[in-house]
């Protein structure tokens, strides 16, 4: 099953302001979504979200123990410079992507971003 923030996020919000308030009501409805796919003993991919802060992979990370589960979470290495093409790509192309997905979003991100732990595999995602 796949669980995805900006889905989520949307359907909570249609107007959505991408505010922090409303940003962590959709990861607190993504880790319920997890939560109640672990109960159901089913598989979980976590999509919509880049967890740039280590305390949010934690969280998931604690909940998929506290069901036994074994979390494989997976570093999707890009350029910044890349990620910002791809978003004004899908820009120019009217795909459907959040509202606040602009390139400048890659900096806000890159602000805040703090590296997974080493264990992490990395793909180059170039």
């Amino acid at each position: 099953r796949v669980v995805n923030r900006d889905e989520i996020r949307a359907a909570l919000f249609p107007e959505c302001a991408y505010s922090l308030p409303e940003k962590r009501a959709a990861f607190q409805a993504l880790m319920l979504a997890i939560e109640v796919n672990a109960a159901l003993g089913e598989s979980t991919v976590v999509d919509g979200m880049t967890f740039s802060r280590r305390s949010d992979l934690e969280k998931v990370s604690a909940l998929a123990e506290r069901y036994g589960l074994t979390m494989a979470p997976i570093w999707l290495d890009v350029d910044p410079e890349v990620a910002k093409r791809r978003i004004e790509a899908d820009i120019a192309a009217g795909r459907n992507t959040p509202l606040d997905r602009v390139p400048e979003l890659v900096d806000n991100v890159l602000e805040r971003f703090e590296r997974p732990p080493p264990t992490v595999p990395v793909i180059d995602a170039s």
